[in-house]
């Protein structure tokens, strides 16, 4: 669904546009006005795509997770070694403490979770941007008011 609608779609690109978008011309209030539900519609839809994708990556990570500690614990059957092409672990199994040891220093852990952060700062960045077009409407009126007063 969002394949389309987001492709290109990115944090840099967003607070890129953004910082574009959050100024507000003084000059044209009433135009001003009619762009931010359009802000907030648009802003919402990524806050969205980058929900489903953290959710993706944390049951990505979650599952990988799972199969990394019955790999290591030989407790994997022969299809699911084959299926991720692993060979049987030949080592003795690891206790807790080297488990979590293993999960940190493990690559494919790891870059899951880099994906995971990128994707836990796309959605606190768009939670912000969803805040500031809420105060917008409000400075917009305000702005209304002073010109109101002075003219």
């Amino acid at each position: 669904m969002w394949g389309d609608l987001m492709a290109g779609i990115n944090l840099e690109t967003v607070l890129s546009e953004w910082r574009a978008e959050n100024t507000i011309n003084s000059a044209t209030l009433n135009l001003e006005l009619t762009r931010t539900p359009l802000m907030h519609s648009k802003y919402l839809d990524i806050y969205v795509f980058f929900k489903a994708k953290l959710s993706a990556e944390e049951k990505k990570y979650n599952r990988m997770k799972w199969q990394k500690e019955k790999y290591w614990r030989g407790e994997m059957s022969a299809e699911e070694l084959q299926e991720f092409g692993w060979s049987q672990w030949q080592r003795l199994k690891p206790t807790a403490q080297d488990l979590g040891r293993m999960f940190e220093s493990d690559r494919e852990l790891t870059d899951i979770e880099e994906k995971l952060k990128y994707y836990k700062t796309g959605v606190a960045a768009c939670e912000y941007i969803l805040k500031a077009i809420q105060s917008r409407e409000f400075t917009l009126k305000t702005l209304f008011e002073y010109q109101k007063f002075t003219g």
